[in-house]
C-alpha cells in the first residue's frame, strides 16, 4: 500500500508500507499546516483507485512560558521555558521597539526607566532562513523597575539663623 500526502506548495509524496498494514506515522511535517492524505492499494496488477481523501493539520507549536526574574532600579531579567527544540527565541520588549533575537532562554534589559513598567513577550524559532516558522508569541509579562532610593537618615542642626540638614548617600 502507498500512502500519500500533499500541501498546495509541495509535489506529492508517497510513503510506502506493507500490504498488512492499515496505518502509518509520517514525520518531518511544519506544524500549523494542512495536508491531505490518500491510500492506494498497489500489487502485481498496478494500483487501485485512490481512497477517500483525509484532510488534517498538524498541531501549532506551543508559545513558550515567560517570567520576570528580577528587576532592579535600571534593569529587568526575564527567563523562559519551551516544549520543544527551538534554534533560536524573538524576544521583545515593546516600550524598546522591534524584538531582538537571542540564542539563550533568558534576556537582560538595561538602561530601562526607573519606576517604570515594560511589557516583554518571547517567541520560539525553529528551523532557518525561509523555511523557518515561529510558535506564537507568549503571553505579555510586565515587569517594573524599583524606584530611586529615597534618602535616608535624615538629620536637622538649628542655630539662631541656619539650619543644617544631613542625609545618607543614596545608592542607584
Amino acid at each position: 500500500q502507498r500512502v500519500e500526502r500533499d500541501r498546495p506548495e509541495d509535489d506529492e509524496v508517497g510513503q510506502h508500507v506493507a500490504a498488512d498494514e492499515t496505518n502509518c506515522t509520517v514525520g518531518g511535517l511544519r506544524p500549523d499546516t494542512a495536508y491531505w492524505f490518500m491510500v492506494k492499494a498497489h500489487n502485481g496488477e498496478g494500483a487501485s483507485n485512490p481512497s477517500n481523501i483525509a484532510e488534517t493539520r498538524t498541531l501549532q507549536l506551543p508559545a513558550p512560558i515567560l517570567s520576570i526574574d528580577d528587576t532592579t532600579v535600571r534593569t529587568l531579567s526575564c527567563s523562559w521555558t519551551f516544549d520543544g527544540e527551538a534554534d533560536h527565541y524573538e524576544v521583545q520588549c515593546v516600550e524598546l521597539g522591534e524584538p531582538e533575537e537571542s540564542e539563550a532562554a533568558e534576556k537582560l534589559y538595561e538602561g530601562l526607566a526607573p519606576e517604570s513598567t515594560y511589557t516583554i513577550r518571547v517567541r520560539a524559532i525553529v528551523g532557518e532562513g525561509e523555511t523557518a516558522y515561529a510558535s506564537p508569541w507568549s503571553e505579555d509579562v510586565q515587569g517594573t523597575t524599583l524606584p530611586l532610593s529615597a534618602p535616608e537618615d535624615l538629620e536637622t542642626e538649628a542655630t539662631t539663623t541656619s539650619i543644617e540638614a544631613t542625609w545618607s548617600e543614596v545608592d542607584e
